[in-house]
């Protein structure tokens, strides 16, 4: 049987109608030609005022796997290393290993309802080892759980200005009471942060790769870029755009999914093999209890959709779906409670 494979956090309710009709009416005549000028980008004009940040810190790339993949690849293997946290998007050790790059991971707490990251232990590797890079993800996946202001404070105050510190927001616009203003001014007082978030989770792009980062004045400096000479892709960026113009849409979408998966954490907390934890995110994580694991994989393989992805430590991270999505995976997971 074939399965419809909804487990890489996508945002299923899809992109806002505008950004249906900017594709549906882009005229092919802009398929053949370049975007007018040289190191032009609409897209990198529209961040810059809707974030009131510098055009000339506005950093746009395909996707971040594209922008991490440039950043690695700037890397001297033997000498520098990077440093983030544990259970951390995957790509990150897969390309860093492939370049040969020193890899090196902090620790994650785990608390009885949520993780939070181990700053303590973050700094004491930072001053041992003096990575070039550290990244930190918050709403971090796959736990879930967001890095505290204090604690990003912290982090900055404690190391290097030579270091570049990158805080991934891939996951932005599902957590509770985040307040960009105190972010965007730590642009202003720390030249060497980065805030890099994606199209592809929020504004449901995923299959379009679009990304951007937003930069201190130094960090530009200190990953060598440039802006692209001949542009970036004139249909992504008009997409983009349409999707920024699309705010009331996606607030809508947000708070829908943001329901849902406070409803399917509370309905998990009522079993007893399943240990579920807090999210600020579009997905959840649990641990599942070793005796029934290997039923439960069993009985997901004969399902039409699969929203769970198995990880280490008999974890299984949940892509908040469709209302449908959730419900028929919710009964799921009561039934083999339930044996």
């Amino acid at each position: 049987m074939s399965q419809l494979i909804i487990n890489r956090n996508e945002n299923l309710y899809g992109p806002a109608p505008k950004v249906l009709e900017t594709i549906h009416n882009f005229d092919a005549i802009n398929v053949s030609r370049y975007q007018e000028g040289y190191y032009n980008s609409p897209l990198a004009k529209k961040i810059s005022a809707q974030f009131a940040i510098p055009e000339e810190q506005v950093i746009i790339f395909y996707g971040l796997e594209d922008f991490f993949r440039n950043l690695f690849s700037g890397l001297d293997k033997k000498q520098d290393s990077i440093l983030v946290n544990q259970w951390h998007f995957a790509y990150f050790k897969k390309y860093a290993d492939f370049l040969q790059i020193k890899f090196l991971e902090f620790k994650l707490i785990e608390n009885e309802t949520d993780f939070s990251f181990d700053i303590d232990d973050c700094l004491k590797i930072y001053n041992e080892q003096k990575p070039k890079i550290l990244i930190l993800t918050s709403p971090n996946n796959p736990t879930g759980n967001v890095l505290p202001f204090a604690e990003l404070e912290k982090v900055l105050n404690n190391i290097s200005l030579d270091t570049l510190f990158i805080l991934d927001e891939a996951y932005f616009g599902y957590e509770q009471n985040y307040q960009l203003e105190k972010y965007l001014a730590l642009l202003a007082k720390y030249p060497n942060l980065m805030l890099v978030r994606t199209f592809s989770k929020y504004y449901a792009l995923a299959g379009l790769r679009i990304g951007f980062a937003l930069a201190g004045k130094k960090a530009k400096e200190m990953i060598n870029y440039q802006h692209r000479y001949l542009g970036f892709s004139t249909i992504l960026e008009n997409i983009a755009l349409a999707a920024l113009d699309s705010e009331s849409y996606y607030e809508e979408i947000a708070q829908k999914i943001i329901k849902e998966r406070d409803w399917f954490i509370n309905q998990v907390r009522t079993l007893k093999n399943f240990k579920i934890f807090n999210s600020q995110t579009n997905f959840v994580l649990l641990r599942v209890n070793e005796k029934i694991i290997d039923k439960l994989k069993e009985q997901i393989a004969k399902e039409e959709f699969v929203i769970a992805l198995f990880l280490k430590d008999n974890m299984m991270r949940v892509s908040s779906g469709l209302p449908e999505h959730n419900q028929k995976f919710l009964a799921l997971l009561k039934n083999i409670d339930n044996l």
